[in-house]
């Protein structure tokens, strides 16, 4: 882009594209990645692909990674493509590279972000005690099935609702009996 003989489509674009570095530029930093591209570089790479997707030939209007930032790629200079919102969604959190004819793809290995990998790993700590039915529970304290659906509602039992049916946790039951029937003996 000669910088000389700029028009006001030009300035315009110009300051769009800076505010899309800076956007990207802050991103990779708060992940830690390089962020070394410049508002020049970004153009420049523009230029060299006629600001069209570098996967589908489209007009581009978003900045795309070879290697996505979510999984420790930068917004550097080497890093940085041209490519259209469809295809970088398509593109997600996997690779991007050229092939043998300098054909821009997507790998097809799919790359796990690393923070899913984390919440998914936190979430099964340890595996639950097996929850009873309210007839199971009615049967081994000898009482009818809507007194136990009834203490489930008034939280007088380790209840947990799965639908509309009451299941009831059998490694806290046994604590709770055992607290209800300390209280019992206080109350005599």
């Amino acid at each position: 882009m000669n910088l000389d003989h700029l028009t006001d489509k030009d300035i315009a674009f110009i300051g769009k594209e800076a505010l899309r570095v800076r956007l990207q530029t802050s991103r990779s930093a708060k992940v830690g990645g390089a962020s070394t591209l410049t508002t020049r570089e970004w153009i420049e790479i523009l230029e060299q692909y006629q600001s069209l997707c570098v996967f589908c030939g489209t007009g581009f209007n978003a900045m795309g990674h070879l290697k996505p930032v979510d999984v420790g790629g930068g917004t550097t200079k080497e890093n940085c493509i041209p490519v259209c919102r469809s295809c970088n969604s398509r593109q997600g959190t996997r690779l991007a590279y050229k092939d043998d004819a300098g054909t821009f793809v997507i790998d097809k290995a799919t790359l796990h972000h690393p923070k899913s990998v984390r919440v998914q790993l936190s979430i099964v700590k340890e595996p639950m005690a097996p929850a009873l039915r309210p007839e199971e529970v009615a049967e081994m304290l000898d009482k009818t099935m809507p007194t136990i659906c009834r203490w489930c509602k008034e939280k007088k039992l380790p209840a947990f609702k799965v639908g509309r049916h009451w299941r009831i946790r059998s490694d806290l039951l046994d604590a709770y009996l055992l607290e209800m029937e300390d209280e019992e003996l206080l109350a005599v």
